[in-house]
């Protein structure tokens, strides 16, 4: 399931150290790969491999007033918040007040992976490339998170076209 977690702490930081925190896997909302215009401009990727947590779950463990930033993004419905000493994005918040992070900042900084490795694809209906993994895709959100939980008909998977080049991409 895409809510079903065992109980561990995530500890998380910028490339630097500066800031740091830690979050509960108890307290993460959703797990997922997210094909949402936003993330795609923010990440400057297709997809974005989050979890999804409330702003209160976040326990700063280093830095203070003026180490973390936030930057509101230009004609998106996100905000970055970053350290000013190395300019690494900690955590975006979206429209939905929830606090998104990358699964790249929390594998970078040491953590188990497998318990929180995505369970659902979210905004597919925005998608730059087909997926061929046995996710659920859904054309926005679960109806749960605010969405209206319609998923994505699967088409033929896996098509290749007769010079080899894959049109989907494989996730393993």
């Amino acid at each position: 399931s895409y809510l079903s977690l065992s109980i561990m702490v995530l500890k998380v930081q910028c490339d630097c150290g500066k800031t740091a925190f830690t979050v509960e896997d108890s307290d993460v909302k959703v797990k997922a790969f997210c094909h949402c215009k936003e993330c795609q401009v923010v990440a400057s990727a297709p997809m974005v491999e989050v979890i999804a947590v409330a702003p209160d779950a976040i326990t700063m463990e280093e830095g203070k007033d003026g180490d973390l930033k936030q930057f509101d993004m230009p004609n998106a419905k996100m905000a970055r918040n970053f350290c000013v000493a190395c300019g690494n994005t900690v955590w975006n918040t979206n429209k939905f007040g929830l606090c998104i992070l990358s699964q790249g900042n929390i594998r970078k900084s040491g953590n188990d992976m497998e318990p929180i490795k995505p369970a659902i694809h979210l905004w597919y209906s925005e998608r730059v490339h087909d997926c061929t993994d046995d996710l659920p895709k859904f054309l926005n959100f679960p109806e749960s998170f605010g969405g209206d939980g319609k998923l994505h008909e699967e088409e033929k998977a896996r098509e290749v076209v007769t010079d080899n080049t894959c049109k989907t991409c494989v996730i393993s």
